[in-house]
């Protein structure tokens, strides 16, 4: 893939919302955003999900999740985010680790929740029949999760994500267009 040019850091501003539509493992579904403050931004899925993160980086944990999937952990926080290393400006080996204090809505707490993220290449991504020139930024956590997210400098979207899940298996997220 040819060298890219690199975008902001996902960012919005604040007043501005964006709605994307995006496939799931094949059903659309809609995706909301808009910022609660300078740092923070809101999602809000029609799959009923919400979660808040941080407006500087798209790859960080969430910092709170609500209604995103079954089980205790569907919903819950983040707290004492620790974060060493950068992947923006986007470069092949850039890399950064988190690590944090997870609490679920049960009051079950993980002290020791990390996640480590690296740009690991330049890439063709496939999205919703679509082509784009992309980074692929791999990231594993704590609980054996995997993702990989494919971002597009050119329409300033990650289009393609890969969550593999240990139990669940694996769900693709795909970019099919921004709608506002």
């Amino acid at each position: 893939c040819a060298p890219l040019r690199d975008g902001p850091a996902l960012t919005i501003q604040m007043g501005e919302t964006r709605q994307a539509r995006l496939l799931e493992n094949g059903t659309e579904r809609t995706r909301t955003s808009w910022l609660l403050d300078a740092d923070t931004i809101e999602r809000a899925f029609s799959s009923g999900c919400s979660n808040t993160a941080s407006n500087q980086d798209f790859y960080t944990p969430n910092l709170t999740w609500n209604n995103c999937g079954q089980g205790p952990w569907s919903s819950g926080k983040a707290e004492d985010m620790r974060v060493k290393g950068k992947l923006w400006p986007f470069k092949v080996g850039n890399e950064v680790h988190y690590q944090w204090k997870s609490t679920n809505g049960a009051g079950q707490t993980n002290p020791r929740a990390f996640r480590s993220c690296e740009v690991t290449d330049t890439v063709m991504a496939e999205a919703a029949g679509k082509s784009y020139p992309a980074y692929r930024v791999d990231c594993s956590e704590h609980n054996n999760r995997k993702w990989v997210y494919f971002y597009a400098p050119g329409v300033d979207e990650t289009v393609r994500i890969e969550d593999h899940h240990p139990k669940s298996g694996l769900r693709v997220i795909e970019f099919v267009e921004r709608i506002q």
